[in-house]
């Protein structure tokens, strides 16, 4: 999700081997990891009636955790699923998700001033293992983004002799695309795909789409052997607003940069300049793992100052600023 980085944790422990555990939503991290359609926990790539352009994965606590984020449409929404393969989440939590005040708060905790949420609509069901709402994001200049927040019981067989069938999935999604998406039924047929046999092939119908992509690889040989620090600021609608630290490795006609849009969402650049003479009058390129890329011009303000211009795959107009 677009800024929307969630993370849970175990809970301090698991009492006898056959009594359960909950868990609570806290941090612990561990190394994200595209992975192909075939390696998807979730059917979501088939359930979805939007493409997908890039599917994550994460394992945390020594696999007590399972993560997976999904994104939609080359960058115009995201899925971020939370599993527990050998537990359930605390009734705190599974309140929360219960309760209207914390969608909309959560929801509306980094959305624009002005923000308002429409539609809000519960989904739950007779055994509890399913709980939930979703609804419109409409800001005040009209973009509409369907969001949801709900937690369903992933695995189907009971694990432990306290095991009730709690839910033991949490799930959010963003979405600002041209098609909309249908998340009544996104939620009620989200599910476990091949968590039993990670050998099995990828579900039928399930596929991760190519971007339209506006990169284009370094055609400079030349090492890059020289380092400096810098603060980027971004503004790339849609996807990020803010600024960052980053190196910047180069030479006298070439360098290269890493953005972070996300957690979840890395992005190569790297810049090339016509002359030694001006080595910042350049054009630059970024790809990013969610399958979004970019590409412009810097803009010398002063010797220590960058101001870059350009559009994304999609001609959405980038600004970013670089400060040496």
């Amino acid at each position: 999700m677009v800024n929307r980085n969630l993370v849970i944790a175990i809970a301090a422990g698991c009492s006898l081997a056959l009594s359960g555990c909950q868990t609570t939503q806290q941090n612990t991290f561990s190394e994200w990891k595209n992975i192909g359609s075939e390696q998807a926990r979730f059917n979501a790539l088939t359930v979805l009636n939007v493409p997908v352009s890039a599917v994550q994965q994460r394992s945390r606590n020594n696999g007590q955790v399972l993560d997976e984020d999904i994104t939609l449409a080359c960058g115009q929404g995201q899925v971020h699923i939370e599993h527990v393969p050998t537990g359930w989440f605390s009734t705190a939590t599974i309140s929360s998700l219960k309760s209207r005040d914390a969608f909309e708060s959560k929801i509306l905790k980094t959305a624009k001033p002005d923000t308002k949420l429409e539609g809000v609509t519960y989904v739950e069901n007779e055994t509890g293992s399913k709980a939930g709402y979703f609804g419109n994001l409409v800001t005040p200049d009209g973009e509409s983004c369907q969001v949801a927040k709900f937690g369903i019981r992933g695995k189907k067989e009971l694990t432990f002799d306290n095991d009730r069938g709690a839910i033991d999935t949490y799930v959010e999604m963003k979405y600002c695309g041209d098609t909309a998406l249908d998340t009544e039924s996104f939620i009620s047929s989200l599910q476990l795909s091949k968590y039993s046999n990670p050998t099995s092939p990828a579900e039928p119908g399930s596929t991760i789409i190519s971007c339209p992509t506006v990169y284009e690889t370094a055609a400079n040989s030349d090492p890059l052997d020289n380092q400096r620090q810098a603060e980027m600021t971004l503004i790339w609608p849609g996807s990020f607003y803010g600024s960052q630290k980053l190196t910047i490795e180069y030479n006298k006609v070439a360098g290269a940069f890493n953005v972070a849009l996300s957690d979840t969402n890395q992005c190569k650049g790297h810049y090339a300049a016509k002359s030694p003479e001006t080595p910042f009058e350049a054009r630059w390129w970024v790809l990013c793992d969610d399958g979004q890329s970019a590409r412009g011009y810097f803009y010398p303000e002063n010797a220590k100052s960058l101001m870059g211009k350009g559009q994304d795959a999609k001609g959405v107009e980038i600004l970013l600023g670089i400060e040496l």
